[in-house]
């Protein structure tokens, strides 16, 4: 009994078990002790006694004709467990004699799983007409072999000509599935109804299944919900419109007004031009970041016979930068009248910038200029040169010489590093002074998007040099262009170049 995997006992001929094996302890719940000395009977759901008595009396045909038996002293009960929960039970009688006496061989094995998977399948098996959608299964002809309730109720209250567009529509569909073998979905318009249906060709059959939705009421919200969206979004565009055309027109009054101040710059720019042209050749560009430009020249001529000359580079660029050049312009002519050494003009000017630029600043910002202040002495042929972070180059006989001048900016942050000194060079006949700002070597570009630098900037200047001169902003404006490519202007790019005659 032990081995066996059934659940096992004996009972005498009325029932009382006197021996079980523990698969039956362990299907019932009970303690051998416990189910020892009970009657069968009381194991057995009140529901199925009359099949049991029919049972252990031998009566099989009647509980196959009442109860669906299995024949052969076997049947389906339930069985109760000690907590009184009821288990689907099949049951097996033996009728057993030994020794004079009378007993029964008791077979049970637990049915609970099995009767879980029926319940599986039988709800599987009714999906389809509880379904509340449509659903069809069509044959290789195109006919409909197969329909739930809800499609029945579709065909029979629909006119006869929405029958024959459904009916039409999936015969269409046929030759579409049974070649390609692969789901088919899309929307369905009958009367004023529309469906999605979806068109599953079932592997290794000749037929395919139909699944049919309504989607009437959710087309609706869609279309309306389209209608309100494209409502508002007319009315966005409304408003963006007008508030373009609003900005659009402040920004055309602004960049009239930041083109006026560009003509006043160019002005300025073109008056130092004419003052250094009167004695030397000059070549003069100036590419503006954003029109107006924070690089800027100056020049005046002194009682000397000097040629003062002031190449500047403001903070940032644009119309603050720009601010900061006129600002300078005009220390520089009050500066002149008063001083004439180089060294004493940059450090009044820089007391000048911090003075007026200062006040009010948040911390940690930093207005100011690198400068080149030069002056070129025709009589003596001389050149001399304070430099605040700005470099002077000098080209003679095909060769380049650079002049560093003093590291550090007219500005608040520059006042702690020291006071500016000059230095003089001799200039021969046909010698050229190069002065530039760093928006030309900061400029990204080139076949690997690099900074040009130092390095290429010197090497621009001496391809330069084999350039007539009246010719060479104007190529030095093509390199640049060439150079940046696509990329962003960084900084305004500007550059002096004046060649010395005695």
């Amino acid at each position: 009994m032990e081995q066996d995997i059934s659940s096992i006992c004996v009972t005498r001929s009325d029932g009382t078990i006197f021996q079980v094996n523990s698969n039956f302890d362990s299907l019932f719940n009970y303690e051998k002790d416990e189910i020892i000395g009970q009657n069968l009977r009381d194991i057995i759901s009140v529901n199925f006694r009359e099949v049991f008595e029919n049972l252990i009396n031998g009566n099989d045909k009647l509980i196959n004709q009442k109860h669906g038996g299995k024949g052969k002293g076997e049947v389906e009960l339930e069985g109760i467990m000690k907590n009184g929960e009821l288990i689907p039970i099949m049951m097996r009688l033996s009728k057993i004699s030994l020794l004079g006496e009378n007993y029964v061989y008791v077979t049970i094995n637990d049915l609970t799983e099995l009767k879980q998977k029926e319940q599986q399948v039988d709800s599987i098996s009714r999906f389809p007409e509880e379904n509340p959608h449509f659903v069809l299964r069509v044959d290789q002809k195109g006919e409909i072999s197969y329909a739930n309730y809800s499609s029945k109720s579709f065909f029979k209250e629909v006119p006869y000509a929405s029958k024959r567009v459904v009916l039409n529509y999936l015969k269409g569909k046929v030759d579409l599935l049974f070649r390609d073998w692969k789901p088919f979905y899309e929307e369905l318009k009958i009367e004023n109804d529309s469906y999605y249906v979806s068109l599953i060709p079932i592997s290794g059959q000749y037929y395919f299944n139909v699944y049919v939705t309504k989607i009437t009421d959710y087309v609706s919200k869609v279309e309306e919900r389209e209608k309100k969206l494209k409502a508002l979004s007319d009315e966005l565009s409304e408003r963006v419109e007008n508030q373009v055309g609003e900005i659009r027109e402040k920004n055309q009054s602004l960049i009239e007004n930041i083109s006026f101040a560009k003509t006043i710059q160019d002005s300025f720019e073109a008056k130092a031009i004419r003052v250094i042209s009167e004695k030397y050749d000059v070549q003069y560009l100036n590419n503006a970041h954003s029109i107006v430009s924070g690089d800027f020249i100056w020049s005046s001529e002194a009682d000397d016979g000097r040629t003062f000359i002031l190449f500047g580079d403001c903070t940032g660029h644009g119309v603050s930068a720009s601010m900061v050049a006129v600002m300078v312009n005009s220390l520089l002519a009050q500066r002149l009248t008063t001083e004439k050494s180089l060294s004493l003009i940059m450090n009044a000017l820089r007391d000048d910038v911090i003075s007026l630029t200062s006040q009010g600043l948040k911390e940690g910002v930093n207005v100011g200029l690198d400068a080149a202040l030069v002056t070129i002495d025709k009589q003596n042929s001389e050149l001399e040169f304070c430099g605040a972070n700005i470099s002077v180059y000098l080209e003679r006989n095909s060769e380049l010489k650079e002049f560093r001048g003093n590291r550090f900016s007219l500005s608040l942050e520059g006042s702690s590093l020291g006071i500016f000194n000059s230095e003089k060079v001799k200039l021969e006949d046909d010698d050229v002074i190069y002065i530039a700002s760093d928006g030309i070597r900061d400029q990204f570009g080139g076949p690997r998007n690099k900074k040009l630098k130092r390095i290429g900037f010197e090497g621009l200047i001496n391809r330069t040099s084999q350039i007539p001169f009246n010719e060479r902003a104007k190529h030095i404006d093509s390199f640049l262009k060439d150079w940046q490519g696509e990329n962003y202007q960084v900084d305004d790019q500007s550059i002096l170049c004046i060649r010395f005659s005695s």
